[in-house]
């Protein structure tokens, strides 16, 4: 059986993704505290840092969350939440982030998701659900991810293994001059020209 301090921690995971669009600094400012309090709150028993939700504190959270009182309290794991997150799960484009989202930590040297949930300010909760495809990304989460990487959001969502789709280096081809892009550009243009006439 669960102990209230795991039920009140999965509970506010939860909030944060449902209401809060994942996004600690969000929920921290309602609270009146700052964002590493939320982390904390998030964070594993085990850690010299870890802070357990008060009573006082899940409370405050219920009412700036307009949530009925001791909501904060009850395991609502077994019931609809879980068949919401399963049916979400497993999604085809959940899939072609997730392989993206890891190859791109590992070329932009983000070594790991505590890391990333740092850099993008969301939840490290939403981070690792969205890596295992467990939850559908919202257009925000993409975007903050994306920023996080120095990406754009859409190159999160390009199929890896699609010819269809021009394979080079997004962030590098950003930061060369205005010229060598038109120069590129003329390249795509002369090819596609060659082969498929005016």
């Amino acid at each position: 059986m669960k102990s209230i301090r795991d039920i009140r921690r999965d509970n506010l995971v939860y909030i944060l993704e449902k209401h809060y669009e994942g996004k600690q600094n969000r929920l921290a400012e309602k609270l009146e505290c700052a964002p590493n309090v939320i982390s904390r709150y998030l964070s594993s028993s085990d850690l010299k840092s870890h802070r357990d939700i008060s009573d006082p504190i899940a409370r405050k959270i219920e009412y700036i969350t307009r949530l009925p009182k001791y909501w904060m309290d009850s395991d609502h794991l077994g019931g609809n939440l879980q068949e919401t997150s399963s049916e979400r799960a497993n999604t085809v484009i959940g899939k072609i982030v997730s392989d993206n989202l890891t190859t791109f930590m590992m070329i932009d040297g983000v070594k790991s998701q505590a890391q990333l949930s740092v850099k993008s300010k969301l939840g490290q909760s939403t981070i690792n659900r969205i890596v295992k495809n467990e939850a559908s990304a919202t257009i925000d989460s993409l975007e903050a991810i994306a920023k996080a990487l120095g990406r754009k959001p859409y190159e999160l969502m390009l199929p890896p293994d699609d010819n269809n789709v021009l394979k080079y280096d997004h962030k590098k081809f950003a930061e060369l001059h205005w010229s060598a892009k038109e120069e590129i550009q003329d390249f795509i243009e002369f090819v596609i020209h060659k082969y498929h006439g005016k």
